[in-house]
C-alpha cells in the first residue's frame, strides 16, 4: 500500500472516530444527563454574573471563590454559551462536550507522536504501529463511559485531559527532525500555554508538573546528537515551553499569593492527613482505586453507573494486558536495561525515557489526587486525568494482540503454501472480528449511557431533576406576582451577591434556571427564597406561587396555615402552591 493510501486511511479512520466522539458527547444533551446538580448550577450562576459587569460583584473572574472555590477559565467559557443559548443547563455541559471531543483529537496526536519510534515495528492497513496505537487509543476513548459522562456534565475537570494531552503533543514535537527550527518555537509556544492553561481547569491538574521529568531526560539522553541551531540548544526549546508554561499559569498565581486560602481550598478538607490512621487510609485508598477499573468502581450515580467497574470488562483485559506489555518493554534488551555493556546511567536514561515509562508514570502520579484524599474512594472524576493513559495503555493491548496475530499468519503463509487459500480466509475472518469487537463497544456505551444510565432514577435524583422542574414552574409565572422558595435542603452555604445573606447550595439550580442569585435579579423578578424558620416572612394576601425545594408533608402544613386557601399540584413528590 503507497504512502498516500496509508496516510488517507489515517484520515478516513480519525475523521470516523471523531464523529463517534461526536455522537456521544453531544446526543441529547439536552435530556441526559437530566436535571441539573446545584454545582453545575453554581458554576453557571458564576458565570451569568459574570456578564454582568454593571454588577458591584460582576465581571470575569481569575478564581471564583464560591463553592469551596474554583478556578474562573470554565466559568468564563460558559458565560460566553450562556450568552448565546440562555440559561439553560446544556448551555453549561455543551462546553463540557467540546473539552471531551477535542481531548479525544489530543490524545491520537499525543500517542502517535509518542511512539513515533516504533513507527516500523508493525504494518495493519498500512498504518505503522505508533498511528496503530494512536488510532485504537483514541476510539477507546470516544467511546468510553468514563470520559463520555464527564463530557456531558459542567464540571471543569472535564479541561483537564485535554489540556494535558495537547500540551503534551506539542512538547514532543521537539523532537521531530523533520520540524524547522522556527516550527519547533511555535510548538512549544502552543504547548505551554495549553499546558499551562491545564492549572485553570482542575485542582488536581497541580501533580502533572512531576511529568516535565521525563522530556528533561530525553533530551539530556540525546543533547549531544541532536542539534536545535547548535549542539545541545534543544534546551533552549524546553526553556521557552516552560516560560509560556509560567506566563500562562502567572495570573492564578498572583491570584493564590493575595488569597492564599484559596489555593488548598477543599483540598485540605479532604486529604488523608486530617484523619487519625493517614497511612492505613493510604493503603485502602490505593487498593480501592486500583481496583475501580476491574471490579468496583465509583459508587456516585453522577460519576459513573454505581459501583460498576470504570473500564467495560473486554476494554479492562485489554489494560492489563497492555500493562503486562508495557513492563516487558521497559525492561526488556529492546528498552535498553538489558544491554550489559552499557554504562548504568545510559541503561537508566533508556528505559527512564521509554513511552511505557511515561505512561505508567502519567497514570500513578494522576492517582494521586484520589489515593490522598479520604471521600468518596473509588472517585472516578478527581482520577479523570489517568483516563488518557488507561486508554493508551489499553490499546497497547490490543495492538500487541494484533501483531502477534499477524507474525503467526505471517510465519504459516510462509511455512504452508499449500493452505494459503485457508489462511487468506483466516485474515478475513479476524479483520471482520475486529469489526465486530469495535461495533459491540458502540453498542455497549450507547447501551449504558443512553438506555440505562440516562433514564435510571437514581441518575435523576442525583442530578436533582425536581429542582429544575421547579425553576421552569416559576418561570412560567407573571413577573410581577411574589414567587417563594422554600430551601430545606442542606449544603455549602454561598453568600447572594449584593446581599450578606446566604442560603446552601442546593438553591443554585433554581436560581440559575430563573437567573435569580443575585439580590437584584430576586427583587426584579420578585422570588424570595426562605428557610423552612423563616416561613412567617412569607405574606400572601392576594396571589403568590410557593415552591418546597424538598417534598415535606410537615412544612406544607406550616404554610397552609399561613396562607389559608390555596391550590397545590404535585408531581412525583413536588409540591408547588399557587394561591
Amino acid at each position: 500500500m503507497s504512502h498516500s493510501s496509508a496516510e488517507k486511511n489515517v484520515v478516513v479512520s480519525i475523521v470516523l472516530i471523531m464523529v463517534i466522539a461526536a455522537f456521544f458527547r453531544f446526543s441529547a444533551l439536552d435530556l441526559f444527563p437530566p436535571g441539573l446538580y446545584p454545582d453545575e448550577a453554581m458554576n453557571g450562576n458564576n458565570a451569568l454574573l459574570a456578564l454582568n459587569s454593571n454588577e458591584p460583584e460582576g465581571g470575569f473572574k481569575m478564581f471564583y471563590p464560591d463553592n469551596n472555590g474554583r478556578e474562573g477559565l470554565f466559568m468564563n467559557i460558559i458565560a460566553v454559551s450562556i450568552s448565546v443559548s440562555g440559561n439553560e443547563p446544556w448551555a453549561i455541559r455543551i462546553v463540557s462536550s467540546f473539552f471531551g471531543l477535542a481531548a479525544v483529537l489530543g490524545v491520537f496526536l499525543f500517542a502517535r507522536e509518542l511512539f513515533r519510534d516504533r513507527a516500523g515495528d508493525l504494518r495493519i492497513f498500512g498504518m505503522n504501529k505508533n498511528t496503530l496505537i494512536a488510532l485504537t487509543a483514541s476510539f477507546f476513548l470516544a467511546t468510553n463511559f468514563w470520559h463520555i459522562i464527564f463530557s456531558r456534565i459542567g464540571f471543569r475537570a472535564i479541561m483537564a485531559p485535554a489540556f494535558l494531552a495537547w500540551g503534551l503533543y506539542f512538547l514532543w514535537l521537539i523532537f521531530r527532525e523533520d520540524f524547522s527550527h522556527n516550527k519547533k518555537a511555535l510548538a512549544v509556544a502552543a504547548g505551554g500555554i495549553l499546558f499551562g492553561l491545564g492549572f485553570h481547569s482542575y485542582i488536581a491538574y497541580r501533580v502533572v508538573p512531576v511529568l516535565l521529568i521525563f522530556p528533561f531526560l530525553m533530551i539530556w539522553k540525546i543533547r549531544k546528537s541532536f542539534t536545535f541551531g547548535k549542539p545541545g540548544c534543544l534546551w533552549c526549546v524546553f526553556t521557552l515551553f516552560i516560560f509560556f508554561v509560567f506566563i500562562t499559569v502567572l495570573p492564578l498565581w498572583l491570584y493564590y499569593i493575595d488569597n492564599p486560602a484559596d489555593f488548598f481550598g477543599r483540598t485540605s478538607q479532604i486529604s488523608i492527613f486530617s484523619s487519625e490512621n493517614p497511612l492505613k487510609i493510604l493503603g485502602s485508598n490505593l487498593l480501592k482505586t486500583l481496583g475501580m477499573f476491574w471490579f468496583s468502581g465509583d459508587y456516585n450515580w453522577r460519576h459513573n453507573f454505581a459501583g460498576a467497574p470504570q473500564l467495560f470488562w473486554p476494554i479492562g483485559l485489554l489494560f492489563a494486558l497492555g500493562i503486562i506489555v508495557s513492563v516487558i518493554n521497559i525492561f526488556s534488551a529492546k528498552g535498553g536495561s538489558a544491554s550489559g555493556g552499557k554504562k548504568l546511567s545510559t541503561r537508566f536514561l533508556e528505559v527512564a525515557t521509554s513511552p511505557e515509562k511515561f505512561l505508567g508514570a502519567w497514570f500513578f502520579i494522576g492517582l494521586f489526587p484520589v489515593i490522598f484524599s479520604a471521600e468518596g474512594i473509588p472517585h472516578a472524576l478527581r482520577a479523570i486525568i489517568i483516563i488518557p493513559p488507561v486508554m493508551i495503555i489499553s490499546a497497547i493491548g490490543f495492538i500487541f494482540l494484533a501483531e502477534k496475530i499477524k507474525i503467526k499468519i505471517d510465519k504459516n503463509e510462509t511455512a504452508y503454501p499449500e493452505y494459503a487459500h485457508q489462511l487468506k480466509r483466516i485474515r478475513k475472518e479476524i479483520v471482520i472480528l475486529f469489526f465486530v469487537f469495535m461495533f459491540a463497544l458502540l453498542g455497549a456505551s450507547f447501551n449504558k449511557y443512553f438506555l440505562r444510565w440516562g433514564p435510571h432514577p437514581d441518575v435523576y435524583s442525583s442530578f436533582s431533576g425536581d429542582y429544575v422542574k421547579i425553576g421552569k414552574w416559576l418561570n412560567e409565572k407573571p413577573q410581577e406576582i411574589t414567587k417563594y422558595v422554600i430551601i430545606n435542603a442542606s449544603g455549602t452555604e454561598v453568600r447572594i451577591p449584593g446581599s450578606n445573606k446566604t442560603l446552601p447550595m442546593p438553591a443554585q439550580t433554581v436560581m440559575y434556571i430563573t437567573d435569580t442569585w443575585t439580590a437584584k435579579n430576586q427583587q426584579l423578578r420578585n422570588f424570595k427564597y426562605l428557610r423552612p424558620d423563616e416561613i412567617n416572612l412569607i405574606t400572601c394576601d392576594n396571589k403568590c406561587y410557593i415552591a418546597l425545594l424538598e417534598s415535606d408533608i410537615n412544612i406544607y402544613r406550616q404554610i397552609k396555615l399561613k396562607i389559608g386557601e390555596h391550590f397545590i399540584y404535585t408531581d412525583d413528590g413536588i409540591i408547588l402552591i399557587e394561591k
